[in-house]
């Protein structure tokens, strides 16, 4: 999986966001997806303060599962992601395993925001070992 690192060179962009794109993605309503911002954004500063990049998208994605659904958690880590992919600076990077961190912390199966960062948290102190 690509993680943090620059594109080398177009044809190495073009596949990356061609393979991305190319991607099956569930289609979802617009008020999912206001859901899903909101949350977003009044989880933002809680997520960053997780000192992980992983453990913040484990804990955003599973706060929007929480309101909203799976496929919803999905299409917004995804276009996440494209969004990196597609904005032409090197401040965010793309990396499929934020994607992939984003998806995990909706399936953890908590049933509240604190249960949210303790799941996030063990599951990725466990995949750093």
């Amino acid at each position: 999986m690509r993680t943090g690192k620059v594109f080398a060179s177009l044809d190495e962009y073009q596949k990356a966001l061609s393979d991305w794109r190319a991607m099956s993605v569930p289609s979802v309503g617009l008020f999912d997806l206001a859901t899903a911002y909101s949350v977003y954004r009044s989880s933002r500063e809680a997520a960053a303060g997780l000192r992980s990049d992983k453990v913040a998208h484990c804990h955003v994605g599973c706060l929007i599962g929480l309101a909203t659904s799976l496929k919803v958690v999905d299409y917004v880590g995804w276009l996440k992601e494209e969004r990196d992919l597609t904005d032409c600076t090197t401040a965010t990077l793309f990396e499929e395993d934020d994607f992939v961190a984003t998806s995990r912390g909706a399936r953890l199966g908590a049933r509240d925001e604190a249960e949210c960062v303790s799941l996030c948290r063990t599951e990725y102190a466990r995949r750093r070992r």
